[in-house]
């Protein structure tokens, strides 16, 4: 979306809905959508411009073999690009990091969470991977063909370790 067509939705927003207390305005944000822009910083202080102070940042995975195979668009030095990017222009950060997905390991679980809270974003934000129905992922299972993770006890309770050491509330 441009910035204008998202300026119009939250015009509209304000024009139904009081939200004069509304501290934070959120935009969910994969990282190729901004790396592929001809000028991301621009882009993002447009957005800056029309009330949007937070970015929910899909990065989901530093490894990009796994980024690659769920079909994410785009890579670590992307997102990297992208984070420093909402940092100058000032934005509060979330990341979001996705757990239990097919052919990661644990240790590609610890790669990520090292990396992530090394940036220190504002919010870390992570998701099990869920084996919807009727998803293409879904079909491979059924054809066994998709390699489940069985790691998520331990990648949860790494999770959590995490959260710990580096002072991240967590709510389940």
């Amino acid at each position: 979306m441009t910035p204008n067509q998202i300026k119009l939705i939250y015009d509209k927003i304000k024009e139904v809905f009081n939200i004069n207390k509304i501290k934070e305005v959120t935009l969910e944000i994969h990282p190729e959508i901004i790396h592929l822009k001809q000028n991301p910083e621009e882009y993002l202080k447009q957005l800056k411009s029309i009330g949007i102070n937070r970015i929910n940042l899909g990065l989901q995975d530093v490894d990009d073999y796994i980024l690659n195979k769920w079909g994410r668009g785009h890579s670590l030095k992307d997102a990297l690009e992208v984070y420093k990017l909402l940092k100058k222009v000032d934005f509060k950060i979330n990341v979001d990091i996705i757990w239990g997905l097919p052919n990661q390991s644990l240790n590609s679980l610890n790669k990520t969470l090292d990396l992530v809270y090394s940036l220190k974003p504002d919010v870390i934000t992570t998701y099990h991977y869920w084996l919807r129905p009727d998803t293409y992922d879904y079909k491979l299972f059924k054809e066994n063909k998709l390699n489940l993770n069985y790691e998520t006890i331990e990648m949860r309770t790494l999770i959590k370790q995490y959260a710990k050491k580096y002072s991240y509330m967590q709510r389940n």
